[in-house]
């Protein structure tokens, strides 16, 4: 599995939304958690989240959205756990 355009987005109402879309790259359905880091302001790591990501066909995309509970500066995807 391969994850693509990770981006961090400020929607409208303040809100910080995780978003970005996810490869299959095998040839069975597969299903993953990706683990994000989070940075702050002095680009210290703050925290993490794990975004589930389920059932992306062989072959297929699948996007994501994960809204966060703190604020932050920036993120990082550390690793891909493929379930």
């Amino acid at each position: 599995m391969a994850v693509e355009n990770i981006r961090l987005v400020r929607q409208g109402n303040g809100n910080q939304v995780v978003s970005g879309v996810v490869r299959n790259l095998s040839e069975r359905t597969r299903s993953a958690q990706l683990e994000i880091t989070l940075y702050g302001v002095d680009n210290e790591r703050i925290g993490k989240v794990h975004v589930p990501v389920e059932h992306v066909a062989a072959g297929e995309i699948q996007g994501f959205r994960w809204r966060l509970d703190v604020e932050v500066q920036g993120i990082r995807l550390r690793r891909i756990l493929i379930l």
